[in-house]
Order: C-alpha cells, then sequence, then structure tokens
C-alpha cells in the first residue's frame, strides 16, 4: 500500500483500483501456496481456515494454486509486470512447496523480496515510476533488505 501513499496525487481511481487488484491476486496466491502446504500446522492452530475446516480440500487448493499462478503470471504480462510477477512465483514456490521456511536465513531473505516486489508492483502501477527507476528502486530495496533482516532463530 505504500506504493499508493507515494504514487502522484493526479493517481486516479481506475489506477488505484488496478494496484489493490494485482496486489491482492499475488497475495491470494502466497496465501494459498502457504494453506496448501501448512495444512496439519493450521488443523491445530488455525482451524477456521478453509483446508482444515473442510471447506476445501487438499486437491482443490492445489488446483486452485495452479491457476493463480497463471492467472498472476497472465496479468503481469499484460501489465508489462512480467519479471516482477516470476520473482513472487518463485518466492512463493520456495518459501512453501520447497520447505525455504525453515531455516531463519532464508525465510527472511525470501520474506524481504517478496516485499520489495510488491511495493515494486504497487508503484509502477501507480504510475510514479519508469521500468528504469522502478529497476534501481528494486536493487536498492534487495540491498536494503538483506542488510537490514536480523535472525530471529
Amino acid at each position: 500500500m505504500f506504493s499508493l501513499v507515494t504514487s502522484p496525487i493526479s493517481c486516479t481511481l481506475p489506477r488505484v483500483a488496478l494496484v489493490l487488484s494485482w496486489i491482492f491476486l499475488h497475495l491470494l496466491l502466497c496465501d494459498v501456496s502457504n494453506q496448501s502446504t501448512s495444512s496439519i500446522e493450521d488443523q491445530a492452530n488455525k482451524p477456521y481456515r478453509p483446508i482444515p475446516s473442510g471447506r476445501l480440500t487438499d486437491e482443490t487448493a492445489k488446483r486452485l494454486l495452479v491457476v493463480l499462478y497463471g492467472v498472476c503470471l497472465l496479468a503481469s504480462y499484460f501489465l508489462n509486470l512480467l519479471e516482477c510477477s516470476v520473482v513472487l512465483c518463485l518466492l512463493c514456490f520456495g518459501y512453501n512447496t520447497l520447505d525455504m521456511s525453515r531455516h531463519w536465513l532464508a525465510k527472511s531473505l525470501f520474506n524481504a523480496a517478496a516485499y520489495v516486489c510488491f511495493e515494486y508492483g504497487g508503484t509502477f502501477l501507480a504510475g510514479t515510476l519508469s521500468h528504469r527507476g522502478a529497476a534501481v528502486v528494486m536493487r536498492v530495496g534487495m540491498l536494503m533488505a538483506c542488510f537490514s533482516e536480523r535472525p530471529y532463530g
């Protein structure tokens, strides 16, 4: 949402809707991925979620996840944000499916990189950056994220 705060005053309502939709779509992808790989843990800690409560099966969640990967990449292709979406999809896959979230350093780096991607995409769609300017912001953001993360065991 920081991307909307830093956007120009002339940012129109349709552009705000576009930013929110792009972020929502990718956040939904991350949520479904997380919940489909941690359903046993969620049964004890968060039984109200769709998979542990039985409203959604594991198989349906995995199908939804495949569809969401495709929709996110396709939408980002048409919005000229394919690279950002590919990075977010890879981060999501590595974090949840490859269990990178179990290691403190990988968890911190993956989360920091995801924040940078979400802000990059939102800021780009809000209209404040060109691709060249956004690339600089992304590099600086990744560098700052790498040096600011602390291990939390």
